[in-house]
């Protein structure tokens, strides 16, 4: 709040710093030059506030804004009402897949294993004459 009052004394003050130093474009300038040369666009502008519901558009944006400040504290009170991991249920099986996968390779791998093993046992069998042997294993 007083950093956004300090910036609007700062604005203020080179605003009047222009104004003075006639350095303003004429529509920031409030003498009104353009307005001045043209009296029907001045009697328009001079017509045209009471026209505006001002106070109405005024109470949508603050219901509109109060509405967004009220969704997203019933969001964030239901985060919060959450158990603890609940809403990380995605990474939760992405790291169980991976642990799965992990044991199915190391299966993979022993079962290759002892599926070479009896096959060097069995050929190894055979070639020793052990015929009945080589079929067991």
């Amino acid at each position: 709040l007083i950093a956004m009052a300090l910036h609007v004394v700062g604005a203020a003050g080179v605003y009047v710093l222009l104004q003075m130093l006639h350095q303003l474009p004429p529509y920031l300038d409030v003498d009104y030059p353009v307005l001045r040369q043209h009296t029907v666009l001045l009697d328009l502008v001079m017509r045209a506030p009471p026209f505006i519901p001002w106070a109405s558009m005024a109470r949508a944006f603050g219901m509109l804004g109060a509405a967004r400040s009220a969704w997203k504290m019933l969001r964030c009170l239901a985060e919060l009402s959450r158990p603890a991991g609940h809403g990380h249920t995605v990474g939760q099986m992405v790291n169980l897949e991976l642990k799965m996968n992990v044991l199915l390779r190391r299966a993979e791998a022993g079962f290759k294993h002892q599926f070479a093993a009896a096959a060097l046992d069995a050929a190894r069998r055979a070639s020793g004459g052990d015929c009945h042997g080589a079929a067991a294993a």
